[in-house]
């Protein structure tokens, strides 16, 4: 038994976007089909359905002017630097602005540190400094994990996208997991400034 939202989510978003096919992908366990109202089941297929059924609400919010200013998937800040580029659906430009946008904030917010020479921290150094002045976690292998993250979103996607145009078949799928990713980091440095403030 196939979710009949594919072909609702299709009328808006094109027959050929990734999430109507994910949606005509997913199957209701046939147990649960006859015995069980879709609102009761809480198995793994119906997360997933629900996900992807919220991932086009807020995607179409996004396309059609609906959405608030500040969607709850994304931090307040990045998406005012990004929201003219989702609605353009310019998706392979969105991982630069990201990772350009989040590396000048963790800059700002953690006092613009510099090299020994004086020249300004960029990519990894600047996250690898500001999460050492700044931890977030509370044990070693955490705050490792987070300055690996901060390095990870400058290296392995900043490097990338701002020195190549990436032509992909799943370039929205990517933009909004930078999205994610962005937005955690930035999350997570705002609890810490805010602790530090008020302790």
């Amino acid at each position: 038994m196939k979710f009949e939202a594919a072909g609702i989510v299709a009328s808006y978003l094109g027959a050929q976007h990734y999430l109507v096919t994910k949606l005509g992908e997913l199957q209701v366990p046939s147990r649960f089909a006859a015995a069980i109202p879709l609102a009761m089941q809480t198995d793994s297929v119906t997360d997933e359905f629900v996900g992807l059924v919220n991932a086009a609400i807020n995607l179409l919010d996004v396309t059609y002017g609906r959405s608030s200013p500040h969607p709850p998937i994304c931090d307040p800040d990045l998406w005012e630097h990004i929201e003219e580029l989702v609605r353009i659906e310019a998706w392979s430009k969105i991982p630069a602005a990201v990772a350009t946008f989040v590396e000048d904030w963790f800059r700002k917010r953690g006092g613009d540190p510099r090299h020994e020479s004086g020249a300004k921290l960029v990519g990894g150094d600047l996250f690898k400094r500001v999460l050492r002045d700044y931890p977030l976690g509370g044990q070693e292998s955490e705050r490792a994990g987070w300055r690996f993250l901060g390095m990870g979103l400058a290296q392995a996607i900043g490097n990338l996208h701002r020195h190549n145009i990436e032509n992909r078949e799943d370039a929205e799928q990517l933009a909004w997991g930078v999205i994610g990713l962005g937005s955690l980091l930035l999350g997570e440095l705002r609890l810490a400034l805010a602790a530090r403030s008020d302790g």
